[in-house]
């Protein structure tokens, strides 16, 4: 079994691009970007309701995966967005980003860098941010982000995040990255 993609990193959230699209951006291209917030907005309702094993299926996973590895990722990713939704509280509020902003973040995905690096995506990438209130971080960041592949976006991880400028916002992203890779926890 591999590890599945868990990195703490510090990232920037991107501002909505959908509704300041710049004059070049085509109808199809803002339809595009329209239909990935849509998903992004219904995966975190999702997650607010605790559908943690529907999160889950929303991921990309590879089609040389046999069945059985896709139960245990299935399985390793609902354990990781219950680390992270237990640790973040409840959501209670999630909204666009409307503009670039830092943040430290915590993604879980399917597969491992490599194996997207190695896909054709035909150069394009997406990423949908949300600012959120949870239960036990009043302000934190909840990111998705999406790659081009097999004639469709497909997920590719979800980041859990707390602003840059929030005190101690990197300590308190490692100490929860070591629970996800404690078994049990």
């Amino acid at each position: 079994m591999r590890l599945l993609a868990v990195a703490l990193s510090l990232g920037f959230v991107l501002a909505d691009s959908a509704s300041a699209a710049p004059a070049e951006t085509s109808n199809s291209e803002a339809e595009a970007r329209s239909q990935l917030i849509a998903r992004a907005a219904s995966i975190a309702t999702r997650l607010q309701s605790g559908s943690l094993e529907s999160v889950a299926d929303e991921f990309h996973y590879p089609s040389s995966y046999t069945e059985q590895q896709r139960v245990d990722d299935r399985k390793i990713i609902r354990r990781q967005l219950a680390v992270l939704t237990q640790q973040f509280g409840e959501l209670e509020t999630f909204t666009l980003t409307p503009t670039a902003q830092p943040f430290y973040r915590i993604a879980v995905g399917s597969v491992s860098n490599a194996y997207w690096d190695n896909l054709p995506n035909e150069g394009i990438s997406a990423g949908v941010s949300f600012n959120t209130t949870n239960k036990k971080i009043s302000r934190a960041v909840l990111a998705f982000t999406f790659y081009f592949t097999n004639q469709r976006f497909e997920l590719r991880s979800i980041e859990f995040g707390l602003g840059a400028d929030q005190p101690n916002a990197q300590e308190r992203m490692a100490a929860i990255g070591i629970m996800l890779d404690t078994p049990g926890k």
